[in-house]
């Protein structure tokens, strides 16, 4: 068979008349570029009419496509991935892909040259002269293969981001072409190179490394500069980390301003990263006082230094994050986390009626950043999985301030909260759900660990928010709290009360209807609310592991809600 447009002049015009013909219904159907191989395409839908799936198992064409020609004559457009690619048809050379032939009716065989990069590919094609054709053939990259052989042997090699075997033969397959390469060891100079892979070749690729001269590269504190010994946890000590170019030794010292040496450790380096802890003590074990120090660190002939300061006004607070801020339950907390820190929290709770043996779960998550040493801002979203299903979010601000005595502290903060909720939590409506505008404030007392607190405030609109009902209580509550922090955990407890003045009328979407007498008339206390709180942070890390239960008491309708609460939260 034989291309029908190399036959005469004559046919060539009826040629064009019918590509013009057809034109429309042609652009439709070449409006693929380049598509990747799919497997999905090789359906019945995507073969010529005639030719069954699977008879050309090895030259399969990757894509088809067939307009209506009324004109006798049918053109069909050959394309590739790659542009560049010559086409063979029935043997002779038609010319580089894209390409658009008038081919007589019948089989054709194709043959698509990929160049040095593509494998080559034949693919039979069927053309009826009744339908313009499109096909799309797909060519395989050539791969070939790099074999690396470095010295030091226990260098690594990484190409494309794939690392390999950091000993013996580093061997890896990849597309023919330029690639980037990587090579490190620890004492030698790191190596970046280009090199080209031959498709079906394999090349050997020697690496002498050359060993680098010693160098402290840097020296700098991972976390805080400014930390707390007695607070616990991680913030209890100050990180430092040094980047050496080789194998060598140094000396991690700490001094006092007036260049006293409080603390020595010598480490011999076998890596790149090497990391110094002190935990605010000096050689005989004990606390050293408040104020400024010097971490120095000398290695080879360079030295280095960066300044400390140990700040006992610094007190890590383990709370949970509340509507009011850190705290417990519905206590605010007077305390602060230090200065920049962040803190998430996410937390699961079960909701348990006593009376009607009935469940709710809630899902709670916040976060907080502490601005300042004495200032922190906090937000949260509440979901309520139950009967009604609830949302609620809230947003806090608190500030305040530090009274150091002699071996212990007091504190205070005021703050400001507004939220919104869709529905009341609890029954009868809610027990300090978060909703609403208000404030309040909160004092404390903290000696070694051990925080004593209360906090009082008010609610407009409390329980439904502002956006909800047009008559809503003014909540008022207050409560006691106490926490006592170690080096891996934190226990605490609280209880408080709740009283509201006004009334509440307020109807749902689902026709529920929530109406309370709020004066003082029907109870000084319209809910009770105690609880205990314990978190874990073991392995010297910022993660919380929180663990809390709680119980709610309703004078007015003798109801007793009960609540267990896991979660996870981290603080850095």
């Amino acid at each position: 068979m034989r291309v029908r447009k190399f036959i005469n002049k004559s046919v060539l015009t009826l040629v064009s008349a019918a590509i013009l013909a057809s034109g429309i219904a042609f652009a439709e159907s070449v409006k693929v570029s380049e598509p990747k191989y799919d497997e999905s395409l090789h359906t019945s839908e995507y073969w010529p009419n005639g030719v069954k799936q699977g008879q050309y198992t090895s030259n399969r064409i990757s894509a088809y496509k067939t307009t209506k020609n009324s004109e006798g004559d049918s053109t069909n457009t050959i394309e590739c991935n790659v542009k560049s690619a010559t086409l063979y048809v029935d043997g002779e050379k038609a010319g580089n892909l894209p390409y658009k032939a008038v081919l007589t009716e019948g089989d054709h065989t194709l043959r698509i040259d990929g160049g040095a990069y593509y494998e080559s590919k034949e693919v039979t094609i069927r053309v009826n002269n009744s339908k313009n054709g499109w096909f799309f053939i797909e060519l395989e990259r050539i791969t070939g293969k790099l074999i690396f052989k470095t010295e030091p042997d226990s260098a690594t090699v990484e190409i494309n981001k794939q690392k390999l075997s950091s000993t013996g033969k580093k061997t890896v397959e990849l597309n023919a072409g330029n690639h980037k390469y990587t090579v490190k060891a620890f004492g030698y100079k790191e190596i970046n190179e280009s090199i080209t892979v031959y498709g079906g070749q394999s090349r050997n690729v020697q690496i002498q490394m050359d060993e680098a001269p010693f160098a402290l590269e840097k020296f700098s504190i991972t976390g805080r500069d400014t930390f707390n010994p007695k607070a616990g946890g991680k913030f209890s000590k100050v990180e430092c980390y040094a980047k050496v170019t080789g194998p060598g030794t140094g000396v991690f010292q700490i001094k006092d301003s007036d260049g006293k040496l409080l603390y020595e450790e010598t480490k011999t380096f076998t890596t790149w990263d090497n990391y110094f802890t002190w935990n605010g003590k000096d050689k005989s074990g004990n606390f050293v006082d408040d104020g400024a120090y010097t971490a120095v660190l000398e290695a080879g002939t360079e030295k280095k230094t960066l300044a400390v300061t140990v700040n006992s006004d610094l007190s890590f607070q383990r709370t949970w994050i509340t509507p009011n801020g850190s705290g417990l339950g519905t206590v605010a907390s007077a305390a602060f986390y230090p200065k920049k820190t962040w803190g998430g929290q996410v937390n699961f709770s079960g909701i348990y009626n006593l009376q009607e043996t009935d469940w709710d779960f809630n899902i709670n998550a916040a976060g907080l950043h502490s601005i300042g040493n004495h200032f922190e801002i906090s937000t949260g979203i509440n979901f309520n999985i139950g009967d009604p299903f609830a949302v609620q979010w809230s947003a806090n601000l608190k500030g305040g301030s530090k009274i150091k005595l002699d071996s212990s502290a007091l504190y205070w903060a005021l703050y400001a909260r507004y939220g919104i909720c869709t529905d009341p939590l609890f029954a009868p409506y809610g027990a300090d759900t978060g909703a609403g505008a208000g404030g309040g404030l909160a004092l404390g007392w903290e000696k070694n660990g051990l925080y004593l607190g209360a906090s009082a405030g008010a609610t407009y609109q409390g329980l439904l928010g502002t956006f909800k009902a047009a008559e809503d209580p003014l909540l008022i509550n207050y409560g006691l709290m106490i926490n006592y922090t170690k080096s891996v955990f934190t226990a605490g407890a609280y209880a408080s009360a709740s009283t509201c003045i006004g009334n509440l009328n307020y109807t749902n979407d689902k026709g529920t209807n929530y109406t309370a007498e709020t004066d003082l008339s029907a109870g000084f206390i319209r809910a009770l609310q105690a609880g205990a709180a314990l978190k874990f942070y073991p392995w010297d890390t910022a993660v919380n592991i929180d663990l809390g239960a709680d119980l709610i008491y309703y004078p007015s309708s003798n109801k007793i809600w009960a609540g267990v609460t896991f979660g996870l939260s981290a603080f850095y």
